[in-house]
Formats: C-alpha cells, sequence, structure tokens
C-alpha cells in the first residue's frame, strides 16, 4: 500500500508538471520579479527537467533563486516504471533523487559573487561563470550554470562507450538550459516583492499545549526573555531533525544573553506515537527548551501562513517578530540575527 501510494504522488507531481507547462496563462512570481508562460519543464531525449522556487534565499542583501533539476531518465521511461510492478519504491526513487541542478537563476541587489558564495553552499556543486540576463531597478537576474559531470558516478569518462553516454547527456542538459534561459527572457519583468515583509512587526499570540498535553500560552513563554527564538518544526521535515543537536547549544548560549528558544511542533497528526517519537527526538539531543503544539488554525494569523519547515522567528517579549523569518536550516544566522537585534 505504501508503495502505491509512493508511486501515486510520483505521477501525480509529474502529471501536474505536463499540465502546467501546457498552460499559456502567464503566472506571475513575485518573489523573482517575474511574469511566466512557462511552469520552467522540459523534456530531452535523455533525461526531463523541472524546478522549484526557493522564493527569498536571504533579505539583506535581497537573494531569490530558481533552480533547474534535471533527472537523467526519459519521462515516458519514469511513467512506464510507476506503472510497472517490476520497479521497486527504491529504484524510483534512487533515480529521482540522483537529479542534476545544471543552473540555477539568482536574482539579487548583492554582488553576484556575494550571492553565488550565500547560495551555492554544496560541495558538489561547482559554479560557472554567471551571466547576467536583465536588470530591473537595483535587481539583477544572473544565469549561473554548474559543472555537472560528476554527477554520473556510474559512467567512466575513461571508457569509450561511457563517455559517448557522456556526451549524451551534455548535450540534453545544454538543449534544456538554452530553453530555460530562452523562457527566462521572454518573461515580463518586474520588481521583485519579498513575500515575508510582511510578517515584520506582527505578532505570534495564541495559546496551546505542550507534548504532554499541559496548556500554555506563548504570552508567558515570551516574556521570560528578551528575544525568542521561534522554531517551527515537525518529526517529518529531515532538516528540522538535522539542525537539532546545534539548537540544543544555540539555546545554552542564547540563555547567558537573556534570551531563549520555544518550538513550534507541526504534525498532521499528533497521536501517540508520533508525540512519543518527538519526545525521543528532544530528548536524544539534549534540548530543554519548551516545544508546543503548533495552534489549530485561526487561533494565530501567522501560524496559518506557515507551509515551509523549518521556519524561525525573531520575537520580542511580547511576541512581536522584529525581523524576517529564516526560512530553512540556517544555523549560520540564528545567533547573528539574535546578536544584531541585541546591538552586539
Amino acid at each position: 500500500m505504501k508503495r502505491c501510494l509512493s508511486l501515486l504522488l510520483v505521477i501525480m507531481l509529474l502529471s501536474m508538471s505536463v499540465a502546467l507547462g501546457e498552460s499559456t496563462k502567464k503566472e506571475r512570481i513575485d518573489s523573482l520579479g517575474m511574469a511566466v508562460e512557462t511552469s520552467f519543464d522540459y523534456y530531452g531525449e535523455m533525461g526531463f527537467a523541472d524546478s522549484s522556487i526557493l522564493d527569498v534565499v536571504y533579505h539583506e542583501p535581497f537573494i531569490s533563486v530558481l533552480v533547474l533539476q534535471y533527472y537523467p531518465i526519459p519521462y515516458g521511461k519514469l511513467i512506464e516504471m510507476a506503472y510497472s510492478d517490476e520497479y521497486t519504491e527504491e529504484e524510483i526513487t534512487d533515480i529521482l533523487s540522483g537529479e542534476v541542478i545544471p543552473a540555477i537563476l539568482i536574482v539579487t541587489d548583492a554582488d553576484i559573487d556575494e550571492a553565488v558564495s550565500k547560495v551555492v553552499n554544496r560541495e558538489y556543486l561547482t559554479p560557472k561563470e554567471p551571466t547576467e540576463l536583465n536588470k530591473i531597478d537595483q535587481y539583477s537576474y544572473w544565469y549561473v550554470p554548474f559543472e555537472h559531470n560528476g554527477f554520473f558516478e556510474s559512467l567512466d569518462s575513461s571508457k569509450e562507450e561511457d563517455l559517448k553516454e557522456i556526451e549524451k547527456y551534455d548535450a540534453d542538459i545544454e538543449k534544456i538550459c538554452e530553453e530555460f534561459i530562452s523562457d527566462i527572457l521572454n518573461s515580463e519583468f518586474y520588481t521583485p516583492v519579498d513575500p515575508e515583509a510582511g510578517y515584520v512587526g506582527q505578532k505570534i499570540s495564541f495559546e496551546s499545549v505542550d507534548l504532554d498535553g499541559n496548556p500554555v500560552s506563548t504570552a508567558d513563554l515570551f516574556s521570560a526573555n528578551q528575544i525568542t527564538m521561534v522554531n517551527m518544526w515537525g518529526t517529518w521535515c529531515p532538516n528540522c531533525l538535522g539542525e537539532m543537536d546545534e539548537l540544543a547549544e544555540i539555546h545554552k548560549r542564547l540563555q547567558e544573553k537573556g534570551c531563549g528558544i520555544v518550538g513550534i511542533e507541526f504534525e498532521y497528526d499528533f497521536d501517540k506515537e508520533t508525540i512519543e517519537y518527538a519526545k525521543e527526538v528532544l530528548a536524544s539531543s539534549g534540548i530543554t527548551y519548551p516545544n508546543i503544539r503548533k495552534p489549530e488554525e485561526g487561533a494565530d494569523a501567522v501560524m496559518d501562513t506557515i507551509f515551509d519547515y523549518p521556519t524561525t522567528f525573531m520575537v520580542d517579549s511580547e511576541g512581536k517578530i522584529l525581523t524576517f523569518p529564516l526560512v530553512g536550516m540556517k544555523l549560520d544566522l540564528y545567533e547573528e540575527t539574535v546578536d544584531k537585534l541585541l546591538g552586539r
């Protein structure tokens, strides 16, 4: 049953990509400052590509990113595998998790070298020379290609047969990247809008329960600290779990500054098994700061708008949001942001 659901999800996502690709209605992507007639889906002979919008990765400077992802398998073959009983879920997952990132689009008001250094934090990504495609106000649109041969680890460039395969993949990726650039240049451009700018000044305020079912209010939790780091997470979120050990250490250092952390956990079902697992996660990481359940829909205006995890807010003693939220695992920015707010 689990395999069927997973394969169904793959098919649905890919089918949605095709449907979006057929649409001619222009879609506004405010964080990029673009109105496009394509969903950035591409189909080559050796593989297919789609994209993901990382929204605003950094606010000061402004850096928004569109990532092109290439999967080294023809789209039709993947659909065939999804419907066939000959392939396991693991085999399909391995293919989808082995994607190449041939290029990204960076929209920024910063120096491009600075922007690339902040965005490209993966050792296996080697950026080539960026190309400026457009400029709107103080924002420049940069196309950044990457070296990608190293991704095809199963192919040996010293063997003639494998070298021919690599050349085929290179040609396929080059063609798709050309289409990617063309679609970008054919977009309508306007001043990018930071989707998270409206959070600053709003208040997080609600009543909930902790993981033991005890009632708790954010007003009481926040009033205990000069600044509280509100970390939203879930046990199903790999990045959330990946930062837990470090958050325990950050909490110790923040306490020395009169600050603290409050975890707000989101789960699709707070059943007994999930709650016990959450407690195990916190205990194994040495986390002692309060963790409470995300409130029911409608209980807090800010909480109702959070769909990315982890997301971290900095609030004052009354729960007022002081800065842009940090979306994703941003261990290098948590304490730095608190120190700036403290004037250190």
